[in-house]
């Protein structure tokens, strides 16, 4: 069996109390990978992390706060793709009829983006 996917606890990644198998919808013999599932305790020490964090940010500068986004957002860049072909396999769709951001715009406004 896979290893399973981490969560991210109260700022670290951890494992659950338990795993679970993630499928695609119409095809059940594709694994998309095991999950961890958070134990009790561990949604209320996230909260209170978060918690903790807002207000650290709340009272950080602004080159800061800029500086965590970017992160946010760097990290995302790096797992474009796979972040990417989740939905699509999950939906069963080939990713030939994934559209882009920038199509959806077009098509929802009728400019470009």
């Amino acid at each position: 069996m896979q290893n399973p996917k981490l969560i991210f606890i109260a700022g670290d990644r951890a494992g659950g109390g338990s795993e679970i198998e993630s499928r695609t919808a119409l095809g059940l013999s594709d694994l998309i990978g095991m999950f961890s599932q958070a134990t009790r305790e561990q949604p209320d020490a996230t909260l209170d992390q978060a918690h903790q964090a807002q207000v650290e940010l709340a009272v950080c500068g602004i080159k800061r706060k800029y500086s965590e986004l970017m992160a946010i957002g760097t990290e995302m860049m790096t797992r474009a793709e796979e972040l990417g072909t989740w939905r699509p396999r999950e939906q069963r769709k080939p990713l030939a009829e994934v559209y882009t951001i920038a199509e959806i715009s077009q098509t929802s406004t009728g400019r470009p983006l």
